[in-house]
């Protein structure tokens, strides 16, 4: 046992700490139902159950009531968190909010927690920190609520006022500083937008895409006989839609072998092949990091010297919504192999072509570069929720 500290029925913390039931501290109530008719631009502030859903910042996203008194309303008091109590997920625990904000209307599904031991934004970043425990006091079969008489049960390690205060002070520069990246994501993505509307949309002569690529597909081999899988040879499937729309493909959720090639359709695309989902995800395009086999869900172009292959795929990338509006189906929509056959594309000199495709790739890379920085710190958040909230680091 770490000198200064204690064991506890839930774990190790401070000396100078207590654990505590939140119902012994706290109060809890509900909001109240709001009609749409009493909701306009202006009077008082209102926040109803869906805006608990619409944001992750500290303070939540108002709107404004119709009058400035809403007989029967529920009003908020300075130091009040707020959390939903219907549809409760996960995600929807992470929404659990500091109000610091006195006489806004709480609307209904929404769990009012007051304490003077403990602040409320201590208390949000305590629930988001600890979603896994929550999740089981949850009731419910097909929608699943939380109840006041469920948050009583919560057992939280408490420090002094003056401990909480510093904690949040830290995590909130944290949160203040993935929200500043994201404001820098937002931006870089428009500028992205632009720049590719501007250079995608010129008036060039087209050619059938045939005629300046090879066009391909792929195959699945057969799942019932194991040689033809996990052989090392990286596949392209539908369960890697989510890697799509990010430039290069490095990875899969699947690879076949030499073996399941040879015996099957499928086939092995050489590196900077760009591919394009035709359907379940349809119009998302990458290309490919290394020499990799697809899907039949997929089309696949190997450029020849008269076309960037980056220029392609960024080509593709503004062609999304065109994807999308002219795929056919019923459950599930797909873009036939004939369209591709009399796809065109507009065709600029080559050293056009990858003066654009040079100017896109800029952009994305400062797009990735931001999106890790701000992986990182939300990944440094957690640790730091992790080790703070239990007492592990003290501040």
């Amino acid at each position: 046992m770490r000198e200064g500290y204690k064991k506890t029925e839930i774990g190790v913390i401070p000396l100078d700490w207590e654990v505590v039931k939140l119902g012994d501290i706290a109060t809890f109530s509900k909001g109240k139902g709001i009609f749409k008719k009493d909701i306009s631009e202006t009077g008082v502030e209102c926040i109803r159950y869906g805006e608990l859903f619409t944001t992750y910042k500290e303070i939540i996203k108002t709107i404004k009531s119709k009058t400035n008194s809403i007989n029967n309303m529920v009003y908020s008091r300075l130091n009040d968190t707020l959390m939903p109590t219907s549809d409760v997920t996960p995600r929807g625990l992470a929404i659990a909010s500091a109000l610091d904000k006195e006489g806004v209307i709480l609307g209904g599904d929404i769990l009012i927690i007051r304490s003077e031991r403990i602040l409320n934004s201590y208390l949000s970043y305590f629930i988001r920190s600890h979603k896994r425990e929550i999740m089981k006091l949850v009731s419910g079969s097909t929608v699943y609520h939380i109840y006041a008489k469920d948050m009583k049960k919560l057992e939280i390690p408490l420090p002094l006022l003056t401990e909480q205060k510093k904690i949040v002070r830290i995590l909130s520069t944290a949160d203040e500083k993935i929200e500043a990246i994201a404001l820098q994501i937002e931006k870089a993505e428009m500028v992205k937008k632009g720049l590719m509307q501007r250079l995608l949309n010129q008036k060039w002569d087209k050619v059938l895409l045939d005629e300046v690529a090879k066009r391909g597909t792929g195959h699945t081999p057969n799942k019932k006989i194991s040689s033809y899988w996990n052989g090392g040879i990286k596949w392209v499937s539908l369960s890697d839609s989510s890697k799509m729309d990010n430039r290069y493909i490095y990875e899969t959720d699947k690879e076949i072998s030499l073996d399941g090639i040879e015996n099957s359709s499928a086939v092995l695309h050489p590196k900077n092949t760009v591919v394009l989902v035709r359907d379940a995800g349809i119009g998302k395009s990458g290309i490919l990091g290394q020499d990799m086999a697809v899907s039949q869900h997929f089309i696949a172009w190997r450029c020849s010297e008269k076309l960037d292959y980056i220029f392609l795929y960024y080509w593709l990338q503004i062609q999304k919504p065109y994807f999308e509006l002219i795929a056919i189906g019923s459950t599930i929509k797909t873009i036939g192999m004939p369209f591709f056959k009399k796809l065109k594309i507009p065709l600029p000199p080559l050293k056009e072509q990858t003066k654009i495709a040079n100017i896109l790739s800029t952009a994305d890379e400062k797009l990735e570069v931001l999106r890790a920085k701000k992986v990182k710190y939300e990944e440094l958040k957690v640790g730091l929720m992790q080790k703070l909230l239990t007492g592990e680091v003290r501040v």
